[in-house]
């Protein structure tokens, strides 16, 4: 945001997010991606991130804390900042799924986007 405020002049941020965090690190000279769909990760680093970094209550506080995070630099900015948590998003049931079926469907997809919509055109 910092980066594009003067090119772009951003009036609104529309953030879409659910919480289940992806972690990158590096780790001696191999860039290491930790989530919970990669099955391909050695038993330690599975353990680590299942028992560690997606336990609820530190999924929930990373969470929070990019959610502040990117709110407060739309203040610093001047701009407005819509979140639209997925928890909070009903479930489309339509038979249209996602491309690879662990996405939201089409239509909690076309739910957010009326959302938004809503919120940009008042």
């Amino acid at each position: 945001l910092l980066g594009w405020k003067d090119i772009l002049k951003i009036k609104n941020v529309f953030h879409l997010t659910w919480p289940y965090p992806r972690f990158e690190f590096f780790d001696k000279k191999e860039f290491l991606h930790l989530n919970r769909w990669d099955e391909n990760k050695p038993d330690y680093q599975k353990k680590f991130y299942l028992e560690v970094l997606s336990s609820k209550n530190y999924s929930e506080y990373i969470h929070s804390v990019y959610i502040s995070a990117i709110k407060g630099l739309c203040q610093e900015i001047g701009c407005n900042y819509y979140c639209y948590r997925g928890q909070d998003i009903p479930d489309g049931d339509d038979y249209l799924q996602s491309r690879d079926l662990q996405h939201p469907s089409v239509e909690t997809y076309t739910y957010v986007y009326k959302k938004v919509l809503e919120k940009y055109n008042d």
